[in-house]
């Protein structure tokens, strides 16, 4: 019986969005704060019209494009390289795979995320724009509402900008490699796996993760929260286990 486990991707490769995003957000408070400073309320739209061009410009549609689509192509690559030697491992020979089916999930990925990235930066200047109108009816000074967004960040639905995006990409990342570890399985006949909760960030862990170490569960019949890797920035594995004669005739 030959154990096959998954990829648990490092959490570096969420670096370059989470960096763009920071880059941003440092930009937009260098443009925003001095203008609101000098300016009462009452010209904040002018300097919110400065913010979203900032935001534009350094968090642009592109650069989001290419940045989220550099880190799914970065966890595809590393998850079919160790599945592959995962597999020639057990078997004793170099195999070559088909990367077809993570290729295509990998795209709808980098499609889902480009956009999410996208209405995160939109959804932050129309809750600036919140901000500033509260501000006027309140009639706050406009001082205070800059050291509000220095010391809490560029205001989000949930907390703000920075504390969002690091959310996003370590989920995202640990979402894709669960998602190309089912394939992979799948595509070995393989209906079930054991749950290894071991390769999780410690902080990161839920108990019931915990308490699932060692159970198998079917690929067609997830348990409560989701495989692997689908429960928000979820760190555990699927490992197979295979009867040799299976992987040897998958790869005849």
């Amino acid at each position: 019986m030959a154990r096959l486990t998954a990829w648990v991707p490092p959490l570096a490769l969420a670096v370059p969005l989470v960096d763009l995003i920071v880059r941003a957000e440092a930009k937009a408070l260098a443009v925003v704060v001095p203008e609101l400073r000098q300016d009462d309320l009452d010209d904040a739209e002018d300097s919110l019209g400065q913010v979203e061009r900032t935001l534009l410009t350094w968090m642009g549609n592109d650069a989001i494009h290419s940045v989220v689509t550099d880190m799914g192509e970065r966890i595809r690559a590393g998850s079919d390289a160790h599945w592959r030697r995962e597999v020639s491992g057990a078997l004793g020979e170099t195999v070559a795979l088909n990367t077809a089916m993570t290729r295509e999930m990998t795209q709808l990925w980098i499609a889902e995320n480009t956009a999410r990235i996208e209405g995160l930066r939109d959804e932050t200047l129309r809750r600036m724009r919140d901000d500033i109108e509260t501000a006027i009816l309140s009639q706050a000074n406009p001082d205070t509402l800059a050291a509000k967004w220095v010391r809490e960040g560029l205001p989000t639905r949930n907390g703000n900008l920075r504390g969002r995006a690091n959310v996003i990409a370590r989920d995202q990342l640990g979402k894709l490699a669960g998602q190309t570890a089912e394939q992979q399985q799948r595509a070995l006949g393989l209906v079930e796996y054991m749950w290894d909760d071991r390769p999780a960030v410690p902080r990161n862990q839920r108990a019931v993760h915990r308490g699932r170490r060692g159970a198998r569960y079917r690929w067609d019949a997830a348990p409560p929260g989701g495989h692997p890797g689908h429960a928000i920035m979820c760190g555990c594995r699927a490992v197979a286990s295979v009867p040799f004669a299976q992987l040897r005739a998958a790869f005849s």
